[in-house]
């Protein structure tokens, strides 16, 4: 239904075609009512391009349901912190749990059959030793590593139920961040100075002009655009603009320019326009706000 016409189908066209508008073709079609193989097979030589094949029962809802923009919105809302993190809540992984599973579940498998002990497994298990919490603060030995006393143990929320966790004998290191410092010319580039101040999402709007940042491998180029479409809370639809040589007036080119932008790559929400009254100049606009920092194009 869905995937266009058989090779039968369009043999049945073909003559159609040529019989409606008079077109000379062979006697053999006539006779079959259809266009011939070898013609066929000459047509699809010449229209490599076209598939056609046996067509599949579907649904009309779902056939039309399959379009450009619910497949896009669909593909945005996949990326978002909730779905992202929801595969790892089950494993423990995030939120970090350490109880998800126990000890039996990383026990042995039996493979294959052995021979059955007369003896329970249990019984030759001994007692667990109660361990409280001061012969747990007790001094061992003067052996042990100094590193390893030199924090105290805290074992408030492990005291109940008598376990000792190997974070609470030495904690998870701390990694020191790599904080590098932005030089003058990086800052003056724009490379710095739009990361202080994000643009937040509830501030951008549709037909707001915003100013944009393309990095590239030495530079970062920006473009002044207006928002056409939000296509989620962090990736919107925008239409750019171009700077008139010698000023800072801008102006939509002939040629749509407009493209997907992320709300990381947004620099600023820019002011409302000042656009001339007349009707020669009513589509240039200009803004009430330095750009010269940035390298506009």
């Amino acid at each position: 239904m869905h995937y266009g016409l058989t090779i039968e189908q369009v043999r049945k066209l073909a003559y159609e075609f040529a019989k409606a508008n008079y077109i000379k073709h062979p006697p053999s079609w006539d006779h079959n009512k259809m266009a011939g193989k070898d013609w066929m097979e000459c047509y699809r030589k010449r229209n490599e391009n076209l598939s056609l094949r046996k067509p599949e029962n579907t649904s009309a809802a779902r056939s039309y349901g399959f379009n450009k923009t619910a497949v896009k919105i669909a593909y945005f809302d996949a990326f978002t912190s909730k779905n992202i993190t929801k595969a790892f809540k089950k494993t423990g992984i995030w939120p970090l749990n350490k109880l998800t599973f126990s000890d039996g579940d990383f026990d042995a498998v039996q493979v294959y059959h052995s021979q059955s002990f007369t003896h329970s497994r249990h019984s030759t298990i001994p007692e667990e030793i109660d361990i409280t919490q001061e012969d747990q603060l007790s001094p061992r030995s003067e052996t042990h590593s100094p590193s390893l006393l030199a924090q105290p143990l805290d074992l408030q929320s492990t005291s109940a139920q008598g376990l000792i966790t190997p974070e609470i004998i030495r904690p998870y290191p701390k990694v020191a961040r790599d904080v590098t410092k932005k030089s003058k010319k990086e800052i003056a580039e724009g490379s710095d100075v739009e990361n202080e101040t994000p643009v937040l999402t509830e501030f951008v709007k549709e037909k707001r002009f915003i100013l944009v940042k393309f990095e590239k491998k030495k530079s970062v180029k920006h473009y002044v655009g207006q928002v056409i479409t939000k296509y989620s809370p962090t990736e919107y639809k925008i239409s750019f603009l171009r700077k008139n040589p010698g000023g800072w007036k801008f102006v939509f080119p002939n040629n749509t320019d407009e493209g997907t932008v992320y709300i990381s790559d947004m620099v600023c929400i820019l002011p409302e326009p000042k656009s001339a009254s007349t009707a020669r100049t009513a589509n240039i606009f200009s803004f009430q706000k330095d750009l010269s920092m940035y390298d506009v194009q």
